[in-house]
């Protein structure tokens, strides 16, 4: 006699109701560490699970990994990754409605209701999504205040580099000593440093390098938020804002020496108004975003900038400024020199002051008017 046919076990199920905006914040924020383009299938989805009044949202792309929770009425204890932006998708055709409602049927597909809008999603299970290894104990952790972590970031990442020769340059170091925590980036062309007091005391030192993509996530998140920085072993770090927690592999790689090929300060100095820069680079730029090396020369009471493109001819123009010493005519990239100045900007200066001892040393470039502790660009010149 023939045996019957085994009934499948049915999965665990699970019922919520939720805000859709709020939903729809919470997946734009996993979509920072959602794979674009990748052979692994799971790497698409966002996982949902039950949690303390509400859900837990989970994406990783096997590098870095986002959790966040919202808020809501769930009953069950099922669990099931969907398809993380066709969910997007979804929720931003139905962002006009207050509410919403996912329920995960026994067969594991999950039905989205808005409204009058119903969509059904095939899903996969929620424990094939990579978890990232960060159970280590914290070396430290560094409580940040409201938005300086963006901040300290936004001061160096134009300096990032983004050749893979040197994986190491591909990230922003992060510096942590005792009360301080400094950001460093170069290119091997220029490098920028920034610096920010910590409330408390962390009792260590450490220097951790930060791949690109997540210094650009961690920028994202960051915004106007108060951040804890944690240093997960040597190869992960995470960052909690909240009720999101962010965390990352590191560049397993030394940092180089950066101090080495700082020179002191010169005494010979130009100072140059951050608007006129930007006008600078924008007359220099050819062929999109290809610069011309810029030449700066004094001139008088100011300094002329000027370059030379063989295709489509020369341009220059006279700046009025104030100079101090003996200032040599050098080159400069006019880009880095703008990007130099932007950072600077956003320690509230109007002008750089350039720090110029001979036409072939680094440049370097502060604020003007500014004490800013730990704040240094230094752009390497050019031949003209």
């Amino acid at each position: 006699m023939a045996k019957a046919k085994e009934k499948p076990a049915e999965l665990p199920t699970l019922d919520v109701k939720l805000k859709t905006a709020d939903l729809l914040k919470a997946v734009n924020t996993i979509m920072l560490a959602v794979e674009r383009r990748t052979t692994i299938p799971i790497l698409n989805y966002v996982a949902i699970e039950p949690a303390a009044d509400g859900i837990q949202l989970r994406s990783n792309d096997l590098d870095m990994e986002v959790v966040t929770r919202v808020h809501g009425e769930v009953d069950g204890i099922g669990a099931l990754a969907l398809p993380a932006r066709r969910l997007r998708d979804i929720l931003r055709v139905v962002s006009h409605i207050p509410d919403l409602t996912i329920r995960m049927d026994d067969s594991g597909r999950a039905h989205l209701t808005a409204g009058n809008i119903t969509a059904v999603l095939f899903s996969l299970p929620a424990d094939e999504l990579p978890r990232s290894n960060t159970t280590a104990a914290p070396a430290f952790t560094a409580l940040i205040g409201e938005g300086a972590l963006d901040w300290l970031i936004s001061g160096v990442w134009h300096a990032v580099s983004n050749e893979e020769t040197r994986y190491y340059l591909n990230g922003v170091a992060i510096e942590v000593d005792e009360d301080k925590v400094l950001a460093i980036a170069t290119d091997g062309h220029r490098l920028a440093t920034r610096s920010i007091s910590l409330s408390a005391p962390v009792g260590k030192h450490a220097v951790f390098i930060v791949p690109r993509a997540a210094v650009a996530a961690v920028r994202t998140l960051a915004k106007g938020r108060q951040v804890e920085m944690s240093l997960l072993g040597r190869g992960h770090a995470r960052f909690a804002f909240g009720e999101t927690v962010f965390s990352t592999k590191l560049i397993d790689g030394t940092y180089p020496d950066w101090r080495r090929v700082v020179p002191k300060l010169a005494a010979n100095t130009v100072d140059i108004e951050i608007a006129d820069i930007r006008r600078a680079e924008a007359l220099m730029r050819v062929r999109g975003d290809v610069a011309r090396p810029c030449r700066v020369a004094p001139d008088g009471d100011g300094v002329t900038l000027s370059a030379n493109d063989p295709g489509e001819g020369e341009v220059s123009l006279v700046l009025p400024t104030t100079i101090a010493g003996t200032v040599p005519s050098f080159g400069v990239n006019p880009k880095y020199l703008a990007d130099s100045a932007n950072a600077l900007a956003g320690t509230g200066a109007t002008s750089i002051r350039l720090h110029v001892e001979n036409a072939g040393d680094p440049i370097i470039a502060m604020p003007v008017g500014r004490d800013v502790a730990g704040e240094m660009h230094l752009l390497m010149p050019m031949r003209v």
